[in-house]
């Protein structure tokens, strides 16, 4: 496709549900002089821009990130982030917003390989043949198809940060009622298996899913071991362990004190 191939596309309302999230709305404007400069601002969604022509940089956060044909940027909801187009040709830029339910392992950015990037411009056509002729049933399948090649290349341009998904593991933990948090409970909430989770923390920090809860744990028992009028009874059941003997011992593993001695000590 030339660029003046390109029809102009808005779809909003699509509300197509995959794997738990949802396509929410696509745009395609053929000339966008509104956006050879933006200045920072958020989305309370998340967005996938795919840039078919113009170049410039795309500001995320507080990275500065090149931009030119076939430039992928995935951009999570409530991130900060702008525009600033190099050169006298107009940018010609695909955004797909989204409602992601699960937590997913995307990089920022990916470039897209002439050979996808030819598929996604034939979906696109198609899409607009259908708008045009006002077959929007068959629109959700060409949709899905687009965001599964652009997911691929993301998940393929994933870095490693480390303490990136300790920090999300955390945030799952963190959010549980104690006397119910498992690896399993955790690793669901993040639509993840718990062997992908543990790998990746092992990559990242040398850690697991189970240490980071047992150390949350502990935390949450030192906390409520400073409220003189709570027992050790309370407490040991306030962070998810009925055995108060138990408790006890599991206490002394980690500390090297028992919860009596550490209280005293404080």
């Amino acid at each position: 496709m030339t660029g003046s191939d390109y029809q102009p596309l808005l779809i909003k309302d699509l509300r197509i549900e995959a794997g738990g999230s949802r396509i929410e709305r696509l745009a395609l404007n053929r000339h966008m002089p509104k956006v050879e400069k933006v200045s920072r601002h958020r989305h309370n969604y998340d967005q996938l821009l795919l840039y078919f022509r113009g170049s410039g940089v795309q500001l995320v956060e507080d990275r500065a990130l090149p931009v030119r044909r076939g430039t992928l940027i995935f951009l999570e909801k409530d991130c900060f982030h702008g525009f600033r187009k190099e050169r006298n040709i107009s940018p010609l830029c695909m955004a797909i917003d989204l409602r992601l339910k699960v937590t997913v392992d995307w990089a920022v950015s990916a470039n897209v390989p002439g050979d996808h990037l030819q598929k996604v411009e034939q979906g696109l056509y198609r899409i607009g043949k259908l708008q045009s002729s006002g077959d929007v049933f068959s629109i959700p399948s060409e949709m899905l198809t687009i965001v599964s090649i652009l997911e691929q290349q993301l998940r393929c341009g994933r870095p490693l940060v480390k303490g990136r998904l300790e920090k999300l593991v955390l945030e799952s933990i963190k959010s549980c009622d104690l006397k119910d948090v498992s690896s399993t409970s955790v690793a669901n909430r993040l639509g993840k298996s718990i062997d992908y989770v543990n790998r990746q923390l092992k990559r990242e920090n040398d850690t697991s899913i189970g240490k980071l809860i047992s150390g949350f744990r502990f935390d949450t028992a030192t906390r409520l071991l400073l409220d003189s009028g709570k027992t050790i009874s309370d407490v040991a059941m306030e962070v998810g362990i009925d055995d108060q003997n138990y408790f006890s011992r599991w206490f002394r593993k980690q500390s090297g004190v028992s919860p009596t001695q550490w209280r005293q000590s404080r």
